[in-house]
C-alpha cells in the first residue's frame, strides 16, 4: 500500500498522524549561539583542570553557615575520595575527611576569609578510612554574593611529599646542629658575604664571644689585621675557584679573642653547604695550647 502524502496545507497535527513508520521526520532546530558558547567554555574549562595538579573548585558559604562546592573538577577523587555529585550540594562530606587535629584552624581560615574577603591560603590534612594521612595545600580568592554568602574559586592539591621532604631535611639539619654543638673543636660558619651564621659552644669557649653576639656579623671580627683586611677577597676567590687559600687557612694565624692580645690558632676551612648561588664555607678552629676563657 503507499502511503498518503499529506498536502502542505494540512494541520501540523494531521500531517504527523498521516506519517507512517516507515518514514523519517527531520525536525529543524533553532540554533542558540549563548549556549554554544557556554557548551565550549565548559569544555575548555575541563581540558584546563585535567593539567592542574589538583582540583579545582568554586566553594560556597552560606548566611545560615552550611556550605557547597557548586563546582569541582574530577581531581576531587584523587584530593578528598569523593565525587563532584558528592559535594555539590552539601560540602560535610568533604569536611568529614579533615584531620581531627587541623578541623579548627581550617575553619578559622575559613571564617577569616569570608570575614575580610581575603584570600584563602592554608595547608591541613586529610585522613580517610583506611588510616591513610594527606597533606593538602588550598589556595582561593573570594567575593562576596547578593544573597551574603560567600564564593570561593581556587584549587587544592597535595603536598605530601613537600612536607615529607622538609620533615627530613628538618631532622637532617637537626642531627647535624647536635654534632656541631658538640664538637670539641670551635666551628664557625659563615655564608657567602662572610658573616656568621653558626658559632658552636666550643668557639664561644675559645674566641670569649657570645653566639648571639657575633651571628650576623663578619667573620673578620675574629681577625686581626692584616688578616681582616685580605679576608673578603680570599673568601671571593675560595668561592670562586674552592681554592682553599684564605686568611683562615693558614696553620697558625692569629686570632681575635677577647684576650689581651691576640693568639695562635690552627683553622681549617671546608665547603659546608651549597644553597642556590651562595656557598657556606666553616672554619673548625683547634684550641690553643692554654684556654680562653668566655666572657659573656
Amino acid at each position: 500500500m503507499i502511503p498518503t502524502q499529506p498536502s502542505d496545507d494540512s494541520p501540523p497535527v494531521a500531517q504527523a498522524d498521516a506519517l507512517q513508520d516507515d518514514q523519517a521526520i527531520l525536525i529543524p532546530t533553532e540554533c542558540n549561539p549563548a549556549e554554544a558558547v557556554r557548551t565550549d567554555a565548559l569544555a575548555l574549562l575541563q581540558k584546563i583542570t585535567h593539567c592542574v595538579p589538583g582540583m579545582v573548585f568554586q566553594f560556597r558559604w552560606r548566611p545560615d553557615g552550611s556550605s557547597c562546592f557548586p563546582y569541582a573538577s574530577d581531581a576531587i577523587g584523587d584530593i578528598l575520595r569523593l565525587s563532584p555529585e558528592d559535594v555539590r550540594e552539601d560540602a560535610s562530606k568533604a569536611f568529614a575527611v579533615v584531620h581531627p587535629d587541623d578541623y579548627a584552624d581550617l575553619m578559622l581560615s575559613i571564617q577569616v576569609s569570608a570575614r575580610d574577603l581575603t584570600p584563602w591560603r592554608h595547608e591541613f590534612r586529610v585522613r580517610f578510612d583506611d588510616g591513610t594521612v594527606r597533606w593538602l595545600f588550598g589556595d582561593a580568592r573570594p567575593e562576596r554574593e547578593v544573597e551574603g554568602a560567600v564564593l570561593w574559586h581556587g584549587f587544592i592539591t597535595d603536598v605530601t611529599e613537600r612536607k615529607r621532604a622538609e620533615a627530613e631535611l628538618q631532622a637532617s639539619a637537626n642531627r647535624i646542629s647536635i654534632l656541631v654543638d658538640t664538637m670539641v673543636d670551635g666551628v664557625v660558619v659563615i655564608d657567602a658575604t662572610g658573616c656568621i651564621q653558626t658559632f658552636n659552644p666550643a668557639a664561644e669557649t675559645l674566641f670569649g664571644y657570645a653566639s648571639d653576639e657575633v651571628r650576623g656579623q663578619n667573620i673578620k671580627l675574629l681577625m686581626p689585621q692584616p688578616y681582616a683586611h685580605e679576608h673578603d677577597g680570599y673568601l671571593h676567590a675560595y668561592l670562586g675557584t674552592g681554592r682553599k687559600k684564605s686568611s683562615a687557612s693558614a696553620a697558625k694565624s692569629l686570632a681575635n679573642a677577647r684576650t689581651t692580645r691576640p693568639s695562635p690558632w690552627s683553622w681549617r676551612s671546608v665547603k659546608w653547604r651549597s644553597t642556590g648561588n651562595a656557598c657556606s664555607p666553616a672554619s673548625c678552629v683547634t684550641s690553643p695550647p692554654a684556654s680562653t676563657p668566655r666572657r659573656r
